[in-house]
């Protein structure tokens, strides 16, 4: 009796999967649009089948019945005309079990979707596929149900338009899973996901769980399983149980020796934060004996929950082309990322800048609270006044190094995790250019801020000096000096005072003319900058790492073609390695603009940044000027006046002969900042804008 492929409205889209009792299909209806994946039993007869197999299956469908969980795959009633025409073709029956499609795959598929995720899956995706599977696997443990198959392929991947990815993942196949109060011991599940103690046929519980998240978790993170996926699973076996209960890794080395490894594979997409807090949970739930796969205070899930909680800041250092991460919290300062970042990279906290890709502010204080500033999880760190290191240099895997050895032998069975090193290498170099190119870019961006900034201080300095000379000469109409004092004493003392005042007031405003016509020179200097970004974009385009990245990446890369020799296809992926090297050693070492860049940088925001600050400094004490006067002259007018009453709040001359002492220490701050940030850079200046007007 041949399967119908269309009932009514209902069509036989694909099978979906094929497992050894079991296929799943697809059926959608043309009109609704709605679809549905049923999996029903692929025998032919009833008697093909033994008790237990036929239990198992009652117990799937059951279990999915029952079972209410984001992220685990829902059983979805199938509509009455379907079901009644499609058990007509089950000669076992055996209960359909139907279920809400999920349109994106499987994790597998996902997995090598694209070359790059040999080397694992990036971060995001990591923390989601972490996060909703332990949920998942947390929710059956809670409902005395173990799946005992955990593998990628058990992983299907649905649309979901409330996260970010919009990806939510769900465990499917509960065909062999089990109350956890069955005791009786079966030899079930995938091979290379297998708990030991399943291997060795003895009892075992929900840790078996436990033992195949690990798995799972070092495979996406590193694109790879971590005992030795080569051999076959009863050789695996034997290494595996001689492992130390720190080891989370075993593999073969070029030589063919075997080494152990307590940490993930350096090929990863996810931060080093979070790769340690990884090797922990891994540490406990890969131990060898299922009775230490635990953590004292939380349970196995709730440990990687609370590892995920952490927020892990990413930081980009463009003088270094390296990344860095740490842990913060809400009271974490940016001072204290400060103080973490020039511990790490050597670089003295007062020559850093720190930059926000949402948010390229003039300036922040360090004791700014760091997660109100950061809205994405990446920000560039400067060292001011360059660029980029002279000492710049390249980590090449060292298999990857062998293989630029031409001569050296290489053995085929090695090939696959040497493209993992190399693909790695490159994406990795690709993607410091790019970081490089957007730091660049913020930085420009940044010094957009810096003159525009001045630009704004500057006006707000011009309104508050012109505001005061206009209220000074409407208040004291040049007849300061018309009156005579005879013997007031305190009369005469207010004169002298206010003359001290307006004279100090005076060498201030010429201070300020002087300014004025000194700052323009950081309008040039921005011209400067804005030619210089023109060259280096060109530069940055014709750095074509990104065509050695598409030709490593492709599909059919790791093809061998016509008549190719073993030894003629690791010299074509030498070749991609070494244009790499050569292109980046061209871009980065011998590119005189890029190098000359963080100079000019450098000049342009010292200069902008202490002039920001000169002015703000000014136009306070214009403020504290103008108030002083004012108090001094109605004071002095009282005398004169003879008038026994005291201005409420006055000044004293103390105060004001502070201020005056004040104005002197701002000229000497202004002379001292042109001398420092421009006329210590005269030659670079004269050399870079022409003599200046």
């Amino acid at each position: 009796m041949e399967y119908p492929t269309k009932i009514g409205d209902w069509m036989q889209i694909c099978i979906l999967g094929s497992g050894a009792f079991g296929d799943v299909m697809l059926w959608t209806n043309k009109t609704t649009e709605e679809s549905v994946a049923i999996k029903k039993c692929k025998f032919q007869t009833a008697s093909a089948l033994s008790d237990k197999q036929k239990e198992r299956w009652h117990k799937e469908v059951d279990f999915m019945k029952s079972i209410n969980h984001l992220n685990i795959i829902k059983f979805k009633s199938l509509p009455h005309d379907l079901e009644t025409i499609l058990l007509k073709y089950n000669p076992t029956r055996l209960p359909l079990l139907s279920m809400e499609y999920c349109t994106k795959g499987n994790l597998r598929r996902y997995m090598l979707n694209e070359p790059i995720r040999l080397c694992g899956l990036p971060e995001s995706d990591v923390r989601a596929v972490l996060r909703d599977i332990s949920s998942g696997l947390s929710y059956l443990h809670s409902n005395k149900i173990t799946h005992r198959d955990i593998k990628p392929e058990n992983i299907v991947l649905q649309h979901c338009d409330n996260r970010k990815t919009n990806i939510v993942y769900k465990i499917i196949d509960l065909g062999y899973a089990k109350e956890l109060q069955d005791t009786v011991v079966s030899f079930v599940g995938t091979l290379h996901y297998l708990a030991p103690e399943i291997f060795r046929n003895k009892p075992y519980d929900h840790t078996v769980d436990y033992w195949s998240m690990g798995l799972l978790v070092f495979e996406i993170i590193c694109g790879l399983l971590p005992f030795l996926p080569e051999l076959n699973p009863f050789e695996r076996y034997e290494k595996i149980r001689d492992k130390g209960p720190d080891d989370i890794c075993i593999y073969m080395q070029y030589s063919g020796a075997l080494a152990n490894s307590s940490e993930i594979k350096k090929e990863n997409f996810i931060t080093s934060c979070l790769k340690q807090n990884i090797e922990t949970w891994l540490k406990r739930v890969l131990q060898f004996d299922p009775s230490k796969r635990c953590f004292s205070s939380l349970d196995i899930f709730e440990y990687l929950h609370f590892i995920l909680d952490k927020r892990i800041i990413k930081v980009f250092s463009v003088y270094k082309l390296e990344f860095y991460s740490y842990e913060i919290n809400d009271g974490t300062l940016l001072g204290t990322l400060k103080d973490w970042i020039s511990r790490d990279i050597k670089i003295p906290k007062k020559d850093l800048l720190v930059l926000f890709k949402n948010e390229p502010m003039f300036c922040h204080d360090d004791d700014a609270i760091l997660h109100e500033l950061v809205t994405e999880d990446t920000v560039f760190v400067f060292k001011k006044g360059a660029l980029i290191s002279d000492s710049i240099s390249f980590t090449v895997p060292k298999l990857v190094q062998q293989v630029l050895q031409i001569s050296v032998s290489f053995q085929l069975r090695h090939v696959r995790n040497l493209f993992r090193q190399a693909l790695f290498f490159i994406y990795s170099e690709k993607l410091a250019v790019e970081m490089l190119h957007t730091g660049f870019e913020l930085y420009v961006k940044y010094l957009g801020v810096i003159v525009e900034r001045v630009g704004q201080e500057q006006k707000i300095a011009h309104l508050k000096l012109a505001a005061l000379l206009r209220h000074i000469e409407s208040i004291t109409n040049n007849k300061i000096c018309d009156v005579e004092l005879n013997d007031n004493k305190e009369a005469i003392e207010c004169l002298v005072h206010l003359k001290r005042v307006l004279s100090s007031l005076e060498r201030s405003k010429n201070k300020y003319i002087e300014f004025l016509k000194e700052s323009s020179i950081l309008t040039r200097l921005w011209a400067e900058v804005l030619d210089l970004q023109e060259d280096l974009e060109d530069c940055f385009r014709v750095c074509l790492i990104s065509e050695q990245y598409s030709k490593i990446s492709s599909k059919n890369f790791l093809e061998m073609k016509n008549n190719e020799t073993s030894k003629e296809m690791l010299n074509r992926i030498a070749k991609v390695i070494s244009d790499t090297i050569k292109l980046k050693t061209k871009f980065i070492h011998k590119n005189e603009k890029l190098k000359n860049c963080g100079r000019d940088f450098g000049i342009l925001s010292a200069f902008g940044e202490e002039l920001i600050n000169w002015i703000q400094d000014y136009v306070i004490h214009i403020d504290h000027l103008s108030s002083v006067f004012e108090q001094t002259y109605l004071r002095y007018r009282q005398l004169v006046e003879k008038e026994n009453t005291k201005i409420e709040n006055c000044c004293d001359l103390e105060e004001g002969n502070c201020l005056i002492e004040e104005n002197k220490d701002i000229r000497f701050k202004f002379e001292d900042i042109l001398s420092k940030s421009v006329l210590a850079h005269k030659n670079y200046i004269k050399d870079c804008l022409g003599p200046l007007g």
